[in-house]
C-alpha cells in the first residue's frame, strides 16, 4: 500500500503546539502536508501548522548542511554548522508528532572555498552526529535530491553511505533529479534500496527546454503532474517503487493556490496508481 499527500505550501502558517493541536493530529483524514521548516523555528518552539486540518506530515524538512560554516577547517570537530542544530533541534519534535522522516539537502550551488572532498568531509561529521541522535529518537534523516552535491549520482551515493544506519535514507525527489539533467528512473534504480520518502513532481516544457542541466531543483512546480515532459518517468517510477516493496509516502508537488493544479494532480496519480494495482491507503 502507498500512501499519497496533496503539497499546498501557501496554506501552512506558523503557529506554536498546543494541547489542542496535539490532539487534532490523530486525525489523519486530511491529504494536506504539514513541513517544520527548521531553518525559522523560534526559540519558543513554535513550527509550521495547518490551521484548518491540525494534519502531521509523514516528513519533517531542515536546513542544507553544507553551507560554509563560520569556522576554520581545523575547528571542525566543533561542529559549529549553520544547518545542525536546527536539524538536531527537529528530531525531538518530529518524535513528539510521530513523524518518521526529517529531511535534509546540501543547498542549491557548490559552497565557496571548499573542494568537492573538504565539503563532503564537512557534511559527513555532520551527519555523524545528526543520524546518532535520530538513532536514539528512531527518526529517519533523509537526504533529499536538490542541490549541487545531491543531484549527482557519484556523490550522492557517497553521501548515503556516510553512516552505516539504516536511518539514513534518500528523500526521492523526480522533478529536482530531472531538472538537473538527470535521468529520473535510473536515478531511482540506482538509489531504490535507500528511499524512504519521495517527492512526486512534473516539469512543464518551457521550464524544461530553458533550465534542464542548467539549475539543480525547483521547489515547486507549476505544471500539474502529468502535464509535463516528466510524466512518463514518474509512472516508470512509481511501478518501480512498487515492484520494490515501498510503502511510504508520495507527496506531491506543485503550486497549490486555488487548488485547480492540487486536484488535476491527484486525480491523475489516484488514476496511475489504480492502473498499476497500487492500494491507496485512504
Amino acid at each position: 500500500m502507498i500512501k499519497y499527500e496533496r503539497l499546498a505550501k501557501h496554506t501552512l502558517i506558523l503557529k506554536p503546539i498546543t494541547k489542542r493541536g496535539l490532539h487534532k493530529k490523530r486525525d489523519r483524514t486530511s491529504l494536506f502536508r504539514l513541513l517544520l521548516l527548521t531553518q525559522a523555528l523560534p526559540a519558543d518552539g513554535s513550527m509550521i501548522w495547518d490551521e484548518g486540518t491540525g494534519d502531521v506530515s509523514s516528513q519533517l524538512v531542515a536546513l542544507p548542511l553544507s553551507k560554509r560554516p563560520a569556522i576554520l577547517m581545523e575547528q571542525v570537530s566543533s561542529l559549529s554548522y549553520n544547518g545542525v542544530p536546527y536539524v538536531l533541534k527537529s528530531i525531538p519534535w518530529a518524535k513528539l508528532v510521530d513523524c518518521p522522516n526529517i529531511a535534509t539537502t546540501d543547498g542549491l550551488k557548490k559552497p565557496s572555498g571548499f573542494s568537492d572532498k573538504e565539503a563532503l568531509e564537512l557534511m559527513k561529521r555532520a551527519y555523524g552526529i545528526i543520524v546518532e541522535t535520530a538513532e536514539i529518537y528512531e527518526i529517519n534523516i533523509n537526504i533529499e535530491v536538490h542541490g549541487y552535491f545531491t543531484t549527482n549520482p557519484d556523490l550522492l551515493d557517497e553521501m548515503l553511505n556516510f553512516v552505516k544506519s539504516d536511518r539514513l535514507g534518500l528523500n526521492l525527489d523526480t522533478g529536482n533529479s530531472f531538472i538537473a539533467g538527470q535521468d529520473p528512473v535510473e536515478f531511482c534504480r540506482r538509489f531504490i534500496d535507500k528511499v524512504k520518502h519521495v517527492h512526486i513532481k512534473d516539469v512543464s516544457k518551457d521550464l524544461a527546454d530553458a533550465m534542464r542541466g542548467k539549475d539543480t531543483g525547483i521547489g515547486i512546480s507549476h505544471s500539474a503532474i502529468g502535464d509535463g515532459v516528466n510524466a512518463d518517468n514518474i509512472r516508470k517510477i512509481i511501478a518501480m517503487l512498487r515492484d520494490h516493496g515501498y510503502s511510504g509516502t508520495l507527496s506531491m508537488e506543485c503550486e497549490g493556490t486555488g487548488g485547480p493544479l492540487i486536484e488535476k494532480s491527484l486525480r491523475w496519480l489516484r488514476k496511475t496508481l489504480s492502473e498499476l494495482g497500487i492500494e491507496e491507503e485512504k
